[in-house]
C-alpha cells in the first residue's frame, strides 16, 4: 500500500483514475461540440454548479469561500479603494465653478498674497459665475474657493449673508487644505478673539502653519508676538528674526517692525542707517505706520 492524502491505495489505482479522467472528457468534449454546432454556449456542469450557488449567496448576502478574484472585507471596513455604501462622489463642477476654477489656478503666488492685486483678482473671478458656483468650487474642495467663501461671508459681499460662523467654518476647511491666507486669517481671529476665544497659542501655531510657505503677513505676526509675549515668553531676538524674514519676502509691516528694531536697537545692534532703509521701504509700500514714524522724528521719506 501506498499511503497519499491519508488513504490506502492499491497498485493500479492511479491508471484507473487516469482511464476514467479520459473517459469524462471525451464525453464533456464531445457534448461541447454538438451545443456549439447548435449554434449554443456550453456550459459544464461543474460551472452551472457554481453559478447557482453564486446567486443563492448573492440572493442571502453571503460570500463564498475559496472563490478566486473575492476578497473579504477587511475588519472594520471596506476592502482598500473602495468606497464604502454612504460615500459619494463628488458632483460634478458647474461651467461657472470650472472657469473659476481655472482663474484660481492660474492666479500667481504674487497676485495672490499682495492686497491690491488680490482684490482685483477676487472681483474679477467671482465675475465668472455666481456665488452659488464658487460654493461648488469650495465644496468639492478647492481651497482658494473656501477662502474665498469665507471671506465672502465674514463681509457680507458677493451676494452673500453676513455670517461669522459660517465664514470661520470655510477658514477651518480651507486652512486645513494648506491655504496660507486662510491659515494667517484664522490666526488672527484667535489672536484677537474675534468670534473665536482668545487663543494665542492656537494664533501662533496658524501662523507658523501660513509662515512655512514664507507668507509675509504671518511672519510679521510672528515677530509681533514675540515682541510683546502674548502666549510665548518675550524674546526680541526672536522678534527681529522673524521680522527680518518677513522683510525679505516684501511684507511691508515687517519691513518697519525690523526698521524700528535696528534703529533703536531692540534685540538686535543699533542700525540706524539700515534702520532708515527699511523703515522707508515700507513707507514707499503704504505703510501708514512708518510714514509717521519717520515724520514725527523729522526724518525724510527718501
Amino acid at each position: 500500500m501506498i499511503e497519499r492524502s491519508g488513504r490506502a491505495v492499491r497498485p493500479g489505482d492511479d491508471a484507473m483514475a487516469r482511464l476514467m479522467r479520459q473517459s469524462r472528457s471525451t464525453k464533456t468534449l464531445l457534448a461541447a461540440l454538438a451545443l456549439t454546432a447548435a449554434g449554443l454556449t456550453p456550459v459544464s456542469p461543474v460551472s452551472a454548479q457554481s453559478a447557482a450557488a453564486c446567486d443563492a449567496a448573492r440572493q442571502e448576502g453571503r460570500t463564498l469561500p475559496g472563490r478566486s478574484g473575492i476578497r473579504r472585507p477587511p475588519r472594520g471596513g471596506q476592502p482598500p479603494g473602495r468606497p464604502g455604501p454612504s460615500a459619494r462622489r463628488p458632483a460634478a463642477l458647474t461651467p461657472g465653478a470650472a472657469a473659476m476654477r481655472n482663474a484660481l489656478a492660474a492666479t500667481s503666488w504674487r497676485d495672490w498674497t499682495t492686497t491690491a492685486s488680490f482684490l482685483v483678482s477676487e472681483r474679477l473671478i467671482f465675475a465668472l459665475g455666481s456665488t452659488a458656483d464658487m460654493r461648488v468650487l469650495a465644496e468639492a474642495g478647492n481651497a482658494r474657493a473656501q477662502y474665498l467663501m469665507g471671506r465672502a461671508h465674514e463681509f457680507g459681499q458677493f451676494a452673500t449673508t453676513l455670517d461669522q460662523a459660517q465664514a470661520i467654518g470655510w477658514y477651518r476647511r480651507a486652512s486645513a487644505g494648506g491655504e496660507p491666507k486662510a491659515q494667517f486669517t484664522l490666526g488672527y481671529m484667535y489672536g484677537n478673539g474675534q468670534g473665536v476665544p482668545l487663543d494665542y497659542g492656537r494664533a501662533m501655531a496658524l501662523y507658523r502653519q501660513a509662515a512655512e510657505q514664507n507668507y509675509g503677513p504671518a511672519l510679521s505676526n510672528i515677530s509681533h508676538l514675540y515682541d510683546g509675549g502674548f502666549g510665548v515668553a518675550q524674546d526680541h531676538g526672536q522678534a527681529v528674526y522673524w521680522a527680518r524674514r518677513g522683510a525679505d519676502v516684501g511684507d511691508a509691516t515687517a519691513q518697519r517692525r525690523l526698521g524700528i528694531f535696528l534703529y533703536q536697537g531692540l534685540g538686535t545692534p543699533q542700525n540706524r542707517t539700515e534702520g532708515l532703509i527699511w523703515l522707508r521701504r515700507a513707507a514707499a509700500a503704504g505703510d501708514d505706520f512708518a510714514r509717521n514714524y519717520l515724520t514725527e522724528r523729522n526724518l525724510s521719506l527718501q
